[in-house]
C-alpha cells in the first residue's frame, strides 16, 4: 500500500494541476505536492520505521475524498478561458490602518527577545537546542521550564490569544509590502522589524526551521504570483522584475543557510536522514499512534476543532464551573497532550512526536466516517477560497492566503483548526485589515 500511496498522491496531483492550471501556487495543487512528498520520502527510506499498510490506506481515503470535495466548487462552473488564470490585484483596498500593526509587531518583538535571552542563557549553560525547540509552546499549568515557568496565566493569555497570531500574519505582510514599491518605501521600518523578529522567533523556539520556511515561502509565493501578468506588462517593466528576480533568489538562499545552520546545529543526523525524519516521519508516527486511537472515545468534532472551542472551555474551568465542560472536551485536551509525546521512531531510539497528520484529529473525533466527511468538507472549503482568491487578492486576501498556504505545507503535522492561533490569526486579518472608509467632505459620503 505504499507504493499505491505514491501512485495515488501523484495521480491526483496530476488531475488537480490540469483542472485548475495554477501549478504550485493553486492550494489544492500545493496541497497533493506535499502529500506525495510525504509518501515517498515514507515509502522510500530505511532510517525510521515503516508504518502500517493500514497507515497507507487511511492516507489514500483522505486524498481521495479531499479531491472529491474541491471539485464540488470547480465542476458547476468550469471555465478555461485565459482570463480566468490572471490575478486581479486591488489596490484600493490596501489603504489599511499600520499604526495598530507596528505596535504588535514592537510588543511580539519585546516578548521574543525576553525568550531568546533565556534560551541563548541556557544554551551557554549547555543545553542542547532540541530539549529547548519546544519550550516556548509549552502547555501552561502542564509543563515546566524556564520559560513558560516565568510568565503569569495573563502573560499566557495575551501570548496566546493575541501574539502568537499576530505572528502568522508578520511574514505574508512583509512580503506584501516588499513587492509593491510604494508600500516599500513607506514601510520599510516595518520589513526591518518583521526581519528582527523572524531572527529572534527561531531563537526564542530553540531554532525552528518551520518559521523559517514559511518566512522565505511567503516571500516565494507572492513572486510567483506576481510574475502571473499578461506578457505585455512584464516587457514594460522588465527591470523591476529583474530586480525582484534578485530579490527573491537572495532570500531563497538566505533560507536555505539559515535551515542548514539551524539543523547542523540541533542534531547529528545526516542531511538524509534529517529530510526523511522531516518530511517522511508523519505516517510513521500516525502509525505508532493506531492502537492507542482505536480504544479511544470519540471527541465528536471537539479535537478537530480544539482551536475554536479551548479557550471558551478553559474559561470555564478558571472559574469553577467544570459542570458545564464536556467529557469529550476533556478527552480532546488529553489527545493534544498525546500528539505532543515523543515516541521512538527507529531501533536507534530516535525520538519524534507531533508529526501525527489531520487523520490522528478525524479518526479520534468520529472514526473513518468523520474522516471522510472533513475531507470533504476541508477540501470543498478550500477549493471555494481558491475560486474567490484568484478572481482579485488584496493585502488582506494574501494574508489569508498565506496563512491557508501555511497550514497546507505543514498539513503532514496536523489539522490547523486545532491551533488557536490559527483561528485568531484568521480572525485578526480580517479585522486589522479591512480598508479604511475614505470620507468625502463636500458630500458626507464614504468612498
Amino acid at each position: 500500500m505504499g507504493l499505491m500511496s505514491v501512485i495515488f498522491s501523484a495521480a491526483l496531483l496530476i488531475m488537480s494541476a490540469v483542472f485548475y492550471k495554477r501549478g504550485l501556487t493553486h492550494p489544492v495543487v500545493c496541497f497533493f505536492f506535499v502529500w506525495l512528498m510525504v509518501c515517498i520520502f515514507s515509502v522510500f527510506q530505511n532510517t525510521i520505521y515503516h508504518p502500517s499498510e493500514q497507515t497507507y490506506e487511511l492516507i489514500i481515503i483522505m486524498l481521495l475524498f479531499f479531491f472529491v470535495g474541491s471539485l464540488a466548487t470547480f465542476l458547476p462552473q468550469i471555465r478555461w478561458s485565459a482570463e480566468d488564470l490572471e490575478v486581479h490585484h486591488d489596490v484600493n483596498k490596501d489603504d489599511v490602518a499600520f499604526g495598530l500593526l507596528y505596535v504588535l509587531l514592537i510588543a511580539y518583538i519585546l516578548v521574543s527577545l525576553v525568550d531568546s535571552l533565556i534560551i541563548v542563557r541556557n544554551f551557554m549553560e549547555g543545553t542542547q537546542l532540541w530539549v529547548m525547540r519546544g519550550w516556548r509552546m509549552a502547555t501552561y499549568g502542564v509543563d515546566s521550564n524556564p520559560v513558560v515557568d516565568r510568565q503569569s496565566f495573563i502573560e499566557v493569555f495575551i501570548r496566546a490569544v493575541v501574539l502568537y497570531p499576530f505572528q502568522n500574519m508578520i511574514a505574508p505582510l512583509a512580503a506584501y509590502l516588499y513587492f509593491h514599491s510604494e508600500l516599500r518605501r513607506k514601510h520599510r521600518t516595518f520589513l526591518v522589524l518583521a526581519i528582527v523578529s523572524l531572527v529572534l522567533t527561531v531563537i526564542a523556539t530553540g531554532g525552528s526551521r518551520n518559521t523559517i520556511v514559511y518566512f522565505v515561502a511567503c516571500f516565494v509565493l507572492y513572486y510567483l504570483l506576481s510574475r502571473n501578468k499578461s506578457k505585455k506588462t512584464q516587457s514594460a517593466r522588465k527591470p523591476r522584475s529583474i530586480w525582484r528576480t534578485v530579490g527573491i533568489i537572495g532570500v531563497l538562499a538566505a533560507g536555505v543557510f539559515v535551515i542548514l545552520a539551524v539543523t547542523n546545529a540541533r542534531t547529528t543526523l545526516s542531511l538524509e536522514a534529517n529530510i526523511v525524519s522531516y518530511i517522511g516521519i508523519s505516517p510513521t508516527l500516525l502509525s505508532l499512534h493506531l492502537p492507542q486511537i482505536y480504544v479511544s472515545r470519540h471527541t465528536y468534532g471537539l479535537l478537530t476543532f480544539f482551536g475554536f472551542v479551548t479557550y471558551p472551555f478553559r474559561l470555564l474551568q478558571q472559574v469553577g464551573l467544570d459542570s458545564f465542560v464536556p467529557r469529550a472536551y476533556t478527552d480532546a485536551f488529553q489527545q493534544m497532550l498525546n500528539a505532543q509525546q515523543f515516541i521512538s521512531v527507529n531501533s536507534s531510539e530516535l525520538v519524534r512526536n507531533a508529526y501525527v497528520t489531520p487523520i490522528y484529529y478525524f479518526l479520534i473525533d468520529g472514526g473513518t466516517p468523520f474522516l471522510v466527511f472533513m475531507s470533504l468538507l476541508f477540501g470543498a472549503v478550500l477549493g471555494q477560497f481558491s475560486r474567490a482568491f484568484f478572481r482579485g487578492f488584496t493585502l488582506r486576501s494574501f494574508v489569508y492566503y498565506a496563512l491557508i498556504m501555511q497550514a497546507i505545507l505543514f498539513s503532514f503535522i496536523q489539522v490547523p483548526t486545532v491551533q488557536p492561533s490559527f483561528v485568531f490569526s484568521m480572525l485578526y486579518a480580517w479585522i486589522l485589515l479591512r480598508p479604511r472608509r475614505r470620507f468625502v467632505r463636500s458630500s458626507g459620503l464614504t468612498a
